[in-house]
């Protein structure tokens, strides 16, 4: 009984990120298509910290001129130590990779 229990919880709680996920990916798409200032709205978000980590996963999806209008903001991110350095980091070198 008490597997039984645990299983159901399991499957409850993968089904949770799974909607989760899905929720994220149409919130990004509305962003990314609908939002009218993309660049402006993510240079506030990379001096948040309860936000950075957001913004620098939607950079992989920004057009060219929008990642080298951020790439200074990027260059000073990725200079300091804070939590999300490592995707900073990623982002910065996608940027040396393709252009930015």
């Amino acid at each position: 009984m008490f597997s039984q229990q645990q299983t159901s919880q399991n499957i409850d709680l993968w089904q949770l990120v799974v909607t989760r996920e899905w929720d994220y990916i149409q919130s990004r798409q509305a962003f990314l298509n609908s939002c009218t200032d993309r660049v402006e709205m993510l240079q506030k978000a990379l001096q948040n910290p309860r936000e950075r980590g957001t913004a620098l996963r939607l950079l992989f999806y920004l057009t060219l001129p929008e990642r080298q209008h951020l790439f200074n903001d990027l260059v000073a991110l990725a200079s300091v130590s804070h939590s999300d350095i490592e995707l900073c980091r990623e982002v910065f070198f996608l940027c040396q990779k393709v252009g930015c």
